[in-house]
């Protein structure tokens, strides 16, 4: 079994009018050492409004917990709810990116996470990282304010650029 990697470190990259961006390569490594082959899964944050990515591995291995634990529910005679895993594993798309981490955003995903043309925050979070709307946030109050503070800090540095 393969070793995971944990996906660290905060990254302001850009979104082109066509919604393409480049997964900053500290996380593409990662990706690549848990397995990716140059695909990365999309899907929506549980609770922020961000969209989180991940490896393939990693789909796989929640499927298998999700079909576990939905088991032992209905073993036990307890009620499954099925949508967890609707959520969880059917509401993801998975995408391709090339050498230079380069890769469109899923327009539903993107959408919903209100991520446009102009600048996007990628945030190791563990066993993912978050893609954010630098303005969304910015206004989220369940954003730490060192995290703030930090993603304003990136954001001026790629504006600078």
């Amino acid at each position: 079994m393969i070793q995971r990697q944990e996906f660290s470190g905060i990254y302001v990259t850009g979104v082109d009018a066509k919604g393409r961006a480049a997964i900053p390569a500290a996380l593409r490594s990662t990706l690549e050492v848990n397995g990716a082959a140059s695909r990365v899964v999309i899907a929506l944050h549980d609770r922020s409004p961000c969209l989180v990515g991940f490896d393939p591995a990693l789909l796989s291995s929640r499927a298998t917990k999700l079909t576990a634990q939905a088991d032992l529910r209905s073993n036990a005679g307890e009620e499954v709810d099925f949508n967890r895993a609707r959520l969880s594993i059917g509401l993801t798309e998975t995408a391709s990116y090339d050498a230079s981490g380069r890769f469109v955003l899923p327009a539903f995903f993107a959408m919903k996470a209100k991520i446009e043309k102009g600048a996007a925050l990628f945030m190791g979070s563990n066993e993912y990282f978050e893609i954010w709307n630098l303005d969304v946030l910015d206004a989220d109050p369940d954003v730490a304010p060192q995290i703030k503070e930090y993603a304003r800090f990136r954001r001026a540095e790629w504006t600078a650029k």
